[in-house]
């Protein structure tokens, strides 16, 4: 009747939480998931935390201290390694990184097969070290260079370059690009001229479509004077195509067996005219406290 109280007589009827319960509990039962539980030492959401978080194997081991050094250790290994992009430090940072996560996984695995020998504990580490380093950090900071931040050395100095920082590119600016290595043959099939090709960073001269012109001690474009930067021609103008950037190289090695000023000249200017494919992107203005403007 209506505005009567249920009937404690007969139970309630079980709730949509009860019934994901009820489900859950036969999806465990159907995969043996208690019992994978009980061989892994840990819950398989654990086991698989604990792969992926360097230091969570200790955690769940109850070796707590251990456990938080090993993470603390593995953000400030990955903080350095940020920092110091380019440089000795990073590359040791790099390598303490795998190896922070190598032990933990190692003794994750060392848990669950307590029993296995101690030369096949040594080969299955080093192999395990190889799998996490080629498949997971190698391929990762292969994956960062190409879409994000890769560093590229000028002289002494590491520039950290903006890999997304392509377009919008203005005169003056700096920008890392691959440039092409230059061979011009001479008697034979041994070249007269060679630049090695290699990563540069410096500054747009020109932009597509700009007016250049050389003349003795200066360059010119759009009619702007400036000195003249090394190993630049002479003589002659030139108008930059619409598909091309000028970027004058500073160049540290050039091979020359008797050629004279202006065919290496041309062979520069050759190596300076940029193509889209070429642009790797421009240089952050500040990496951390380091100033990359100059």
């Amino acid at each position: 009747m209506e505005g009567r109280a249920p009937s404690s007589y007969y139970p309630p009827r079980a709730g949509r939480l009860q019934r994901a319960h009820t489900l859950a509990y036969s999806v465990r039962t159907r995969l043996r998931l208690e019992e994978l539980n009980h061989r892994l030492g840990t819950t398989v959401s654990r086991f698989v935390l604990a792969l992926a978080m360097p230091g969570y194997s200790f955690l769940d081991a109850g070796w707590k201290a251990i456990g938080i050094a090993t993470l603390a250790g593995w953000a400030v290994a990955l903080c350095a390694f940020f920092i110091w992009l380019g440089y000795g430090a990073a590359d040791v940072a790099f390598g303490l990184l795998i190896s922070m996560h190598v032990s933990s996984v190692i003794y994750l695995f060392n848990r669950v097969a307590s029993e296995m020998g101690v030369v096949r504990r040594l080969l299955f580490s080093l192999g395990l070290l190889f799998m996490v380093s080629q498949a997971v950090y190698v391929p990762a900071r292969n994956w960062l260079e190409e879409k994000w931040i890769v560093p590229v050395r000028k002289g002494e100095k590491i520039y950290v370059i903006d890999r997304r920082a392509t377009t919008s590119l203005k005169r003056g600016e700096l920008v890392a690009c691959k440039a092409r290595g230059v061979s011009i043959g001479g008697v034979g099939s041994a070249p007269r001229i060679y630049i090695r090709d290699g990563l540069v960073v410096d500054r747009i001269l020109g932009l597509p479509h700009d007016e250049v012109t050389f003349g003795p001690g200066f360059y010119s474009v759009n009619g702007v004077v400036a000195p003249a930067l090394g190993r630049m021609p002479s003589s002659g103008s030139f108008t930059v195509p619409g598909d091309k950037w000028l970027v004058w190289p500073s160049l540290s090695t050039v091979t020359e067996y008797n050629v004279d000023r202006e065919r290496i000249a041309a062979a520069v200017l050759e190596m300076a005219m940029v193509s889209s494919d070429q642009l790797l992107g421009r240089p952050f203005r500040h990496w951390f406290w380091r100033d990359q403007t100059q």
